[in-house]
């Protein structure tokens, strides 16, 4: 069982058609990285003639008009976001679904915050500017350009090639550094208990900044293990993997979740202090005893820096163009939370980048 994607809630969204026409009824899905939004579009409108338009806070639909001249905006589309995007990744398509179109927008968050509501709420009585200070500067991996008005890619995002990768430089990524080789674990009653993975915060930060973390980080649950991996490709092998954990006693994959979440660390894992950390919270297929001790549930522990996982020193991440076939080819770029299960379908199917090592 792998948990991939971070929940966000409302997981899903829904915004009433356009009152003039009655047309543009708006659905949306979010993760704590993705912005999934679908509107069904009406027969008057060529797929052709639309283009799809953002920059960190806003997006803008327009279609051509009838016998040329300058593109005309679709209201129900063209509005701010009520937090902001970056343009690395995101992208739209136009699905067929029985009768009808449906236009699909996938956008990247910026923060990994869930989204309360799709749009910013109009003003009332004053104006809102908003050009809040960018995160961008000279250590980041975020994309100056957010800032202005840019195209979005259809039907998946441009992706560069090994030669030109489409982000300004590589991401150095120092895995031993970013995991801080402590864990901590809490039982939630007889038969739940939480597991605590602690990161540096300010190379999670630079991670954040290159891409968002669930495109990045991703665990695996069977009945008898955690295993926990850094979605880089190197030389064509699997992930990363940073840690490992065996039980010692069956849990339920299936009903396994995942947040980052900030947690003090106790003297007794050798530091003080608040760290972000990956919590991890299982269940277990029996209920245990009154008094519990929940460090009993894990057996052989392995951190980033254990030899037995052969943990690079450093690798350098590259946004490239692969076959999504291949054995490289990572899911990143896979915008699988969507407010229909055809929606999904596109997003995740229609990118064919990768991270992968170079150098």
């Amino acid at each position: 069982f792998c948990l991939e994607r971070f929940l966000a809630r409302p997981c899903v969204g829904v915004v009433d058609p356009d009152p003039n026409t009655g047309e543009y009824a708006i659905q949306w899905a979010q993760s704590m990285g993705k912005v999934v939004i679908t509107s069904q579009l009406p027969e008057t409108i060529d797929p052709t003639d639309l283009q799809v338009e953002m920059n960190r806070w806003q997006i803008k639909v327009t279609k051509s008009p009838p016998g040329g001249g300058k593109r005309l905006p679709v209201p129900a589309l063209s509005k701010d976001l009520s937090s902001t995007v970056r343009s690395l990744n995101s992208f739209w398509t136009v699905q067929r679904q029985q009768d009808h179109n449906l236009i699909v927008i996938a956008l990247t968050k910026q923060d990994h915050r869930s989204w309360k509501e799709l749009w910013q709420p109009p003003a009332v009585g004053e104006v809102i500017f908003r050009r809040s200070p960018f995160t961008y500067n000279q250590n980041s991996y975020t994309t100056a350009g957010d800032d202005r008005w840019s195209v979005l890619p259809r039907d998946g995002p441009q992706w560069g090639t090994p030669e030109a990768p489409n982000i300004e430089k590589p991401y150095v990524c120092h895995p031993k550094k970013l995991c801080l080789n402590l864990h901590d674990v809490q039982a939630h009653g007889v038969d739940r208990l939480s597991v605590f993975l602690f990161f540096d915060q300010h190379h999670l930060k630079q991670l954040h900044s290159f891409v968002p973390l669930e495109e990045m980080l991703l665990t695996e649950v069977t009945a008898r293990s955690i295993k926990v991996y850094l979605k880089f490709c190197v030389d064509g092998d699997d992930y990363i993997k940073v840690f490992e954990a065996h039980l010692t006693q069956d849990c339920l994959p299936s009903r396994t979740s995942w947040a980052i979440a900030w947690r003090r660390a106790s003297s007794t894992v050798g530091v003080t202090g608040d760290f972000p950390t990956l919590r991890i919270c299982l269940t277990l297929a029996t209920e245990q005893d009154a008094g519990w001790h929940p460090s009993s549930l894990l057996g052989q522990v392995l951190h980033a820096s254990s030899p037995e996982l052969a943990v690079p020193e450093k690798v350098c991440g590259l946004a490239t163009e692969l076959d999504p076939t291949s054995a490289s080819a990572s899911a990143y770029g896979a915008a699988s939370a969507s407010a229909s299960a055809s929606a999904a379908a596109a997003a995740s199917s229609s990118s064919s980048g990768a991270l992968v090592a170079a150098g």
